[in-house]
């Protein structure tokens, strides 16, 4: 009965593993088109949605743009910041409350997204693929 049960919690949390990451590749990190940048290091990407880098290489400060709660921002959230929504959001709350940055303009899906991205040259943020166009840049994760 043990190994059931434990057969059947590897295989729930499997598929929750493998579900999130179906939605990472679902996912585009978008820049302006006028951003030089063509790729970025995971590690970097969850640097700067934590607020630990705040610059871009020609030292422009960096806009940051997440979604409100949803698939995507839950995607977004578990797959590169390592966080859940909630703890994306708490972790933000208290830098906000330290004085020690401003938590990323929330827009409420892909076409704000879009939006905003495609007029601010120091954007990034992200959508889903189905979502992507000409109006921003997609940016390869390595």
């Amino acid at each position: 009965m043990k190994k059931k049960i434990l057969l059947l919690f590897v295989i729930l949390i499997t598929g929750l593993l493998l579900s999130t990451q179906a939605l990472a590749s679902d996912l585009a990190i978008v820049v302006n088109k006028s951003n030089v940048i063509d790729s970025i290091s995971s590690n970097e990407l969850k640097k700067i949605f934590l607020g630990k880098k705040s610059r871009w290489e020609n030292g422009e400060k960096i806009r940051l743009f997440c979604q409100q709660v949803g698939d995507v921002h839950k995607a977004f959230t578990k797959s590169f910041v390592k966080k859940s929504p909630q703890q994306f959001y708490t972790y933000w709350n208290k830098i906000l409350f330290t004085g020690k940055g401003r938590p990323p303009m929330e827009l409420k899906n892909d076409t704000e997204m879009l939006k905003f991205v495609a007029a601010d040259q120091n954007a990034i943020g992200y959508i889903s693929r189905d979502s992507l166009n000409e109006d921003v840049k997609e940016i390869s994760i390595q």
